[in-house]
């Protein structure tokens, strides 16, 4: 009798796993960014689950898109992992992918996870008002990646030390 019971565990929670598989979206390493939608506000668990299998160290990058003001919680094998950053909302920045990362409006984040198999949930807890619907975008990155600097800082950055440079190197002359 017990190793029916066990059996019958067992078969159920493969069914589920098999059922939530099934309608989850791939995410593959290196492959680029996927786009996710939103709609019906804040709180409301409709963008797509994504399935991640890694054979290593990998960075998982999460970022708004054209609009500023959506933020996300993101869910790792239904565990909190990550919450992006707020920002100014109800800009309508018209980034996406690689700009979208790049743009200091826009909420993001990143988390690394270890070699194994990942569903990866999304939801959203903060619209712009006025904007019912949204988007974003998610990618897996093959290595330790860094969130930040994010590229425009890094441009700032070097313009300013160019810039202080080239005051030092002018003075000098």
């Amino acid at each position: 009798m017990k190793s029916r019971v066990a059996l019958f565990v067992v078969v159920a929670v493969v069914a589920v796993f098999a059922a939530v598989n099934a309608s989850a979206d791939p995410l593959v390493v290196g492959a680029g960014w996927s786009d996710f939608g939103h709609s019906g506000g804040p709180g409301v668990w409709d963008t797509p689950v994504f399935e991640l299998y890694t054979s290593g160290l990998t960075t998982v990058q999460v970022t708004d898109g054209g609009v500023t003001g959506d933020i996300y919680e993101v869910y790792v094998n239904s565990v909190l992992t990550m919450t992006t950053g707020t920002v100014v909302p109800g800009i309508a920045t018209g980034n996406w992918y690689d700009a979208a990362w790049a743009d200091a409006r826009l909420s993001k984040g990143c988390f690394v996870v270890d070699k194994g198999q990942y569903l990866i949930e999304i939801k959203n807890i903060a619209i712009p008002d006025g904007y019912p619907n949204g988007a974003g975008n998610i990618r897996a990155l093959d290595g330790v990646v860094p969130c930040i600097p994010e590229p425009s800082s890094v441009l700032a950055l070097v313009s300013g030390l160019g810039g202080v440079l080239g005051l030092a190197w002018r003075r000098r002359s």
